[in-house]
């Protein structure tokens, strides 16, 4: 019970590293009038592939400032699906590695 607490806590502190670490980098140097697309994007990475694709021809500065968090937000989304799954492996399977068909010497 206290690794499975313990391994959430760690998901929790990397997911909010790495959410304020792509904030800085994409989102705070978008200029201040496309920032609410900027963040929508981030949160929602199809909404922001979807502004960008309607975009692109006619305001591309408003089609730049998404792209960005599009793919901020969809490796952050990658990184904490697969902790989340590790966790859950672990869980389920009782937090250790099975040991049954390893031959003792």
């Amino acid at each position: 019970m206290m690794n499975m607490i313990l391994s959430i806590l760690v998901v929790v502190i990397i997911a909010i590293v790495a959410i304020v670490f792509a904030v800085k980098k994409t989102i705070l140097y978008v200029d201040k009038e496309y920032r609410s697309a900027a963040i929508i994007s981030f949160i929602f990475p199809i909404v922001g592939l979807i502004i960008y694709a309607v975009n692109i021809g006619s305001n591309k500065k408003l089609a730049r400032s998404c792209i960005a968090p599009v793919i901020a937000g969809m490796i952050i989304s990658a990184i904490i699906i697969i902790m989340v799954l590790l966790i859950l492996g672990g869980v389920y399977t009782g937090g250790s590695v099975h040991t049954k068909n390893i031959p003792m010497k």
